[in-house]
C-alpha cells in the first residue's frame, strides 16, 4: 500500500504571460500606421546607435544585427530617393522597429535580463509585415534573403 500526503500540494498553476506577439504585432501595425516620412529621418540620425545595440544583442538574437543592418539601409535608400519602389509600409514598419530598439523604456527596459527580447521580436514582426517590401529591396540591391526572416519563407514548387 502506497501512502499519499494528504498535505500534498495542486499542482502550480502557470500564469499566462501578460502580452502575447499578437500583442506586439498590434502595436507595430499602430506604430507604423502614425510614421510620417521624417520618421524615417530620425531613426538614420542614430543609426549607429541602434548598429551597435543590434551588435550588442547578436549572441542572444542572432538574426537581430543582420536585420537591424539591412532595414538601416533600406531607410537611407529611401530617405536618398534611391529606391521609389519599396511599399511605404514597408519604410514605415522598419522605421517604427528601428526607433523602438532605440527606445531603452520599452516594454521590456533594456537593462533588465532578458529586455532585448521585445526589441527582436518587434523587428522579426516588421520583416514579416513588410516582407513584400523587404523581398523587393533585396532583389534590386541583389542580397540574399535566405537568413532574414524567422520564419523561412515557403517556396513555389517547381511542376
Amino acid at each position: 500500500m502506497v501512502k499519499t500526503s494528504s498535505r500534498s500540494k495542486p499542482p502550480r498553476k502557470r500564469a499566462a504571460p501578460l502580452l502575447q506577439a499578437s500583442d506586439f504585432r498590434s502595436f507595430l501595425v499602430d506604430e507604423a500606421m502614425l510614421m510620417a516620412p521624417g520618421d524615417a529621418s530620425t531613426a538614420l540620425e542614430q543609426a549607429d546607435e541602434a548598429r551597435t545595440q543590434a551588435r550588442q544583442d547578436g549572441a542572444k538574437h542572432p538574426l537581430l544585427p543582420r536585420q537591424v543592418d539591412l532595414a538601416l539601409r533600406l531607410l537611407e535608400d529611401h530617405a536618398s530617393g534611391k529606391c521609389p519602389q519599396v511599399p511605404y509600409y514597408s519604410v514605415a514598419l522598419l522605421t517604427a522597429a528601428v526607433l523602438y530598439l532605440l527606445d531603452p523604456l520599452d516594454v521590456i527596459p533594456d537593462w533588465i535580463p532578458g529586455g532585448t527580447s521585445d526589441d527582436a521580436l518587434i523587428f522579426e514582426l516588421a520583416f514579416e509585415l513588410g516582407a513584400a517590401g523587404v523581398e523587393r529591396y533585396c532583389n534590386w540591391k541583389d542580397i540574399e534573403v535566405d537568413g532574414l526572416f524567422a520564419k523561412p519563407k515557403k517556396r513555389a514548387r517547381k511542376q
